[in-house]
């Protein structure tokens, strides 16, 4: 009978050993999850914002099995109960001690934070010329700046930081869209690699 008992606790003890190891790689060959939060004014946290940090960062099927993103209200939640926690109803200025620390509160495995600046507007009234001098329109230019931040809550893995610009004649609204788009594009390029 002791005999027996032995022989079962090494079988529990070695399955045990593989059952961790299977477990263990399984959790290796996870994608890491990635945290994409907006800092900047409200109406720059809008789905159009969301739908273009999506696009620009979803990963390729190549990429697939890398990384996953979250952004949208869920990343903006998570911000903004962060930020109860401390005590404040609004968000705080960005600081570097802010990034490491929400990124460790957030749950993710990164977080970029995307930091938009105020939009330069710019409209100016332009005409058909000559043969259509009785059509005016007026085009919007915007022009946005974006710092993106990438961390694993211990240090700034990767920072971006560009400003793009765009047209449009039928509303600003189009034109910062279109500009922060472009801005995405970029900063995904960079960002990419990285995630």
């Amino acid at each position: 009978m002791k005999r027996i008992c032995v022989i079962v606790f090494l079988l529990c003890t070695i399955c045990s050993t593989v059952f961790a190891a299977k477990a263990e790689d399984y959790l290796h060959k996870l994608p890491e999850k990635v945290g994409v939060v907006i800092v900047s004014s409200v109406d720059m946290k809008t789905p159009d914002y969301f739908d273009a940090i999506t696009d620009t960062l979803t990963p390729t099927s190549d990429e697939e099995k890398k990384y996953t993103i979250e952004t949208g209200v869920n990343a903006q939640t998570k911000y903004q109960n962060y930020w109860d926690g401390k005590g404040f109803l609004d968000e705080q200025p960005l600081t570097k001690d802010v990034v490491f620390d929400f990124a460790k509160y957030s749950g993710y495995d990164k977080v970029l934070y995307i930091v938009i600046e105020k939009p330069v507007l710019e409209k100016n009234q332009q005409g058909g010329g000559f043969l259509f001098s009785w059509g005016t329109t007026t085009v919007t230019r915007a022009d946005i700046e974006v710092k993106a931040y990438l961390t694993d809550g211990k240090t700034i893995i990767k920072s971006v930081d560009v400003s793009k610009e765009d047209n449009s004649a039928v509303s600003e609204l189009r034109a910062k869209r279109s500009a922060f788009k472009k801005d995405m594009i970029e900063v995904a390029t960079n960002i990419k690699p990285y995630l």
